[in-house]
């Protein structure tokens, strides 16, 4: 089949970067000059119509993704900032500040809740977006290009503008995993493939390599193209290796088994991004193209019209991932599948090796890992009973991220429940700082309530816990309300008294006192909205959030 141009359409501002979402192929993401990002749907018939539009960035949007399993999409500027989106609704989810230059590439990790990111200060960050705060940076020589997390999610990888890539183990960022100086010119793109053990890197240089990441071999170098690579995608549909410049489109069969297909392309700028076409599309993949103010969309299939002509280095293939018993195995396979529906895991979910199994070796080859570290830990296929032993420690491996979590908020509570002693002030304002909504719960229900709640621990607790009450947890709703309510009934009167009577400038105490009750009566004057809307659940919560209204009316009246 041809490729056919879908549809083309024009943009002000100048557009910059583009990217399709994975979870709804017919919603892309386009980033502009002026800073401000607008959401497309492709409609049946082909056009396109504005979804959504997100601003907050102050200078040109120069890097987009868009995560894998959620909604979620995060834009870097050329300022260096970079901002987290809500696909659907268009609410900023939050800002990370640390690049002093332009952010080049952004790559999330399965769910969203971590981000990596890299830019033209030579610097890869690692952000945690529970706590929109970086966890981990390394340096990078050059001007990186691109940057992503493993399908494992235990590496990040990288690239830079003179061909060099190098793989992290996020266990232990001091030096490299592994390193690739095999290309000529900037790395444009790389994608990983779920479910054998090896990645793709495309160039400017017109070279795609395959690499081997059991062993950290090339793997196959495919022929050259006719011009620098700008993308690759894993087809879906052919399982093929498609790559894009600037007039043609190949495609390459799994590793070392060569060229699949060539077709000439028609565009006049090679595409920015590559989705799997929206049902009902006569082709397997959307190639989308920004020509100056121009947004071009074609479609077509991966080209299959050429003999096997590749270059092989000699290595060997890796072995395949055993099939996942709820998938059923194919009877011939001429071409490595794709699995977009592979389970990952989280960053933190770490397989714990014996000493003798880590990553990082003692010589200058780095050592590879075992094909079982890419089979997602939560379908363990057991050939024997295992012993106890062996059952806490799977247990402990698939519970990793819960067991890190925990562990986190552990400390968050000493760390609080030690500055309790010398500075109450400050722990509040840390409990606050942490945006750890489980933790401040825990810590207004076990320490704050009862003996040690005062008035002077009313006005600075009181004016944080919003998101308690906004909260999707029942739990912390809870712990919100509990505390308003036991601070109408225990300072009621004294509220009341302080502010019948302004303080008269000599009386310190009374000063304090009152400046303590108006904070405490403006937040609870404030809480009133929130209130009102708990009210109307048909929950225990919703009869709490009225029976805590009627006390602040006691109270503030």
């Amino acid at each position: 089949m041809s490729l056919q141009l879908l549809h083309r359409f024009t943009v002000q501002p100048k557009p910059t970067c583009m990217a399709f979402s994975s979870l709804q192929p017919n919603i892309f993401v386009v980033g502009y000059e002026n800073g401000s990002v607008t959401s497309f749907e492709i409609m049946r018939d082909g056009s396109t119509r504005a979804y959504r539009t997100y601003k907050g960035h102050k200078s040109s949007i120069s890097s987009i993704c868009v995560a894998k399993d959620v909604n979620t999409f995060a834009a870097g500027s050329v300022g260096g900032s970079i901002r987290i989106w809500d696909l659907n609704s268009g609410e900023s989810l939050g800002s990370l500040r640390g690049h002093g230059q332009t952010v080049t590439g952004l790559g999330f990790f399965s769910d969203a809740l971590f981000l990596v990111s890299c830019g033209h200060d030579a610097k890869v960050r690692v952000h945690d977006l529970s706590r929109m705060g970086t966890i981990m940076q390394v340096e990078f020589e050059g001007f990186p290009t691109w940057t992503s997390f493993s399908p494992h999610g235990r590496w990040i990888v990288c690239a830079n503008d003179e061909g060099l890539i190098r793989i992290w183990d996020l266990q232990d960022s001091k030096s490299p995993v592994a390193s690739f100086n095999d290309f000529n010119n900037a790395v444009t793109d790389i994608i990983f493939h779920d479910s054998d053990c090896y990645m793709v890197a495309v160039s400017e240089d017109r070279n795609c390599i395959f690499y081997n990441l059991e062993t950290f071999e090339k793997l196959a170098v495919c022929e050259p193209n006719m011009g620098p690579i700008h993308k690759c995608f894993l087809d879906a549909t052919s399982g093929y290796l498609v790559t894009v410049t600037g007039n043609c489109i190949r495609s390459y069969t799994s590793p070392g088994a060569g060229l699949a297909g060539h077709m000439p392309a028609g565009w006049n700028q090679a595409p920015l991004a590559i989705s799997p076409a929206p049902l009902g599309m006569d082709g397997s993949m959307v190639f989308a193209c920004i020509n100056r103010s121009t947004i071009e969309l074609y479609v077509g299939d991966a080209p299959t019209d050429v003999q096997s002509r590749s270059q092989n280095t000699g290595a060997q293939s890796p072995k395949r991932i055993r099939t996942p018993v709820h998938e059923p195995k194919p009877h011939h396979i001429e071409a490595v599948p794709i699995r977009p529906e592979v389970s990952m895991v989280t960053p933190t979910q770490q397989p714990t090796h014996a000493p003798g199994k880590t990553i990082i070796g003692v010589s200058d080859t780095p050592i590879g890992i075992s094909p079982s570290a890419f089979l997602a830990t939560n379908t363990p296929i057991m050939q024997t009973v295992p012993n106890e032993r062996a059952v806490m420690r799977q247990v402990s491996e698939d519970s990793t991220s819960m067991l890190t979590v925990l562990s986190t908020r552990l400390t968050h509570l000493r760390t609080a429940a030690a500055l309790w002693q010398k500075n109450q002030a400050k722990c509040i304002s840390t409990l606050a700082h942490n945006r750890d909504e489980s933790v401040l719960a825990d810590f207004i229900k076990h320490v704050i309530l009862g003996k040690n709640l005062s008035l002077k621990i009313a006005a600075l607790v009181l004016p944080h816990i919003s998101p308690l009450l906004n909260s999707k947890y029942e739990a912390f709703v809870s712990a919100g309300l509990t505390l308003i309510g036991d601070v109408c009934d225990a300072f009621r009167g004294v509220i009341r008294t302080s502010l019948a009577v302004k303080p008269t400038g000599v009386d310190i105490s009374h000063e304090e006192r009152y400046n303590r009750c108006q904070r405490v009566v403006e937040c609870l004057i404030n809480f009133r909205k929130i209130l009102q809307t708990l009210s109307s659940r048909e929950s225990n919560i919703g009869a709490s959030a009225a029976d805590v209204m009627s006390r602040i009316d006691e109270c503030v009246r």
